[in-house]
């Protein structure tokens, strides 16, 4: 394209006013015309500005949180690592068939444990891996509470170990961390969660002869899930009921533990008659693997108890308290107003003593907890949850 070319004559004004030579004025309309040719020419011949990257539309997420080296010190001299003012959220509800466990242990130095996620499931996030010295939080039972001494590749370590496992080895030693502290007994301390299938499936194979009844209950805890075949007849002579599958469905529903099935001609109607038959179904059970249940316990001073979860392991201490308690509605107990008389350490001392474990012993004493008020007799009450992975 042509660029039109503008000459400035002597003692022409690009104003509005009039010039003195009449030939030289040049009207608004005109100049605008030129000015809009001048402009296209430019922007064809010239390469095309550089643009900034644009930012990808919807939010941006969160970068992953660093490891926990690095901490900063509290007004007490004490520094704290993945602490909240209050117990973290529950994960948030899973659209498949999965839930997930948050586990954590802890083992002294010198020790080793094969940590497990079991059915099918791994280890998908790591909330506080740390060698060295530290408490478990009563608050939320699954951080920890940093005491100064701190391996700073302990969460590195770990990570690379446990997670997207089904299994991993912990093992508690400077070899491994480093020595964060000379001369001090050390612990390793891991907050870990497990997600795994919600539900296990197994199958139930039943044959009944004509004439009888059976009930056919899955196992401990399952429900029945899905009728896979049912066959009323003689499958050997190609003899068979077109009911059979509804006849059973009808029967053993799915969400129900057992039913009843009765392999008869008045049910499923006569395929062959004159032949003897059978009733043969295959049902598929679901069942939980894993379940959890409370128990309490209240016991006075100077007493023992032994504290047990059979088949499982007590996985939260959902309240303790050492002092005086009054009832609640709900089973559990609220600090008596009248002493106000309760060892703050109560419920973090039991979880230590307990947590992971299948059984524990504990003693209600000031020895264990302190003293809340003295000369005042005292009870040890707690309630805790009993995690069970079925086998």
């Amino acid at each position: 394209m042509t660029i039109p070319t503008i000459v400035r004559q002597p003692g022409h004004r690009w104003s509005g006013a009039p010039a003195s030579n009449p030939m030289h004025r040049v009207s608004s309309k005109s100049m605008a015309i030129v000015l809009i040719l001048f402009s296209v020419a430019l922007a064809s011949d010239c390469p095309e500005p550089p643009r900034l990257p644009q930012s990808p539309p919807g939010p941006v997420p969160a970068p992953n949180p660093p490891p926990a080296p690095g901490l900063p010190a509290n007004t007490n001299g004490i520094r704290m690592a993945n602490v909240a003012a209050s117990p973290p959220a529950p994960p948030a509800p899973t659209t498949d068939n999965s839930i997930r466990l948050r586990l954590t242990y802890t083992l002294d130095e010198g020790d080793k444990r094969t940590i497990r996620c079991p059915h099918g499931g791994k280890f998908t996030t790591l909330f506080w891996a740390g060698y060295g010295l530290q408490d478990l939080l009563p608050a939320s039972q699954n951080f920890f509470r940093d005491r100064g001494c701190h391996s700073a590749r302990s969460h590195d370590v770990v990570a690379q170990r446990c997670l997207n496992q089904a299994q991993c080895d912990l093992e508690a030693n400077n070899g491994v961390f480093g020595d964060p502290c000379v001369g001090t007994r050390k612990t390793l301390s891991v907050a870990i969660e497990c997600t795994m299938p919600a539900t296990r499936s197994t199958t139930t194979t039943v044959e009944i002869k004509e004439g009888k009844k059976k009930t056919v209950t899955c196992a401990k805890g399952g429900t029945i899930s899905n009728v896979l075949a049912a066959i009323y007849g003689k499958p050997s002579k190609g003899c068979a009921a077109t009911t059979s599958m509804d006849r059973v469905r009808q029967a053993c529903p799915n969400g129900k533990q057992s039913c009843e099935l009765f392999a008869d001609n008045g049910v499923f109607g006569d395929p062959c008659v004159g032949t003897g038959k059978t009733l043969q179904v295959q049902l598929e059970c679901a069942s939980p693997t894993v379940t959890k249940m409370q128990k309490s316990f209240k016991v006075d001073e100077d007493q023992t108890t032994d504290v047990t979860c059979d088949d499982g392991e007590l996985s939260v201490v959902v309240w303790a308290g050492y002092g005086r308690q009054v009832d609640r509605s709900d089973g559990l107990w609220d600090v008596d107003p009248k002493y106000k008389c309760d060892a703050t350490s109560s419920r973090a001392t039991v979880s230590d003593l307990c947590l992971n474990r299948s059984q524990c012993k504990l003693s209600a004493s000031n020895g264990v907890f302190g003293d809340p008020c003295v000369g005042v007799r005292k009870t040890l009450a707690a309630r805790f949850e009993c995690t069970t992975f079925a086998s």
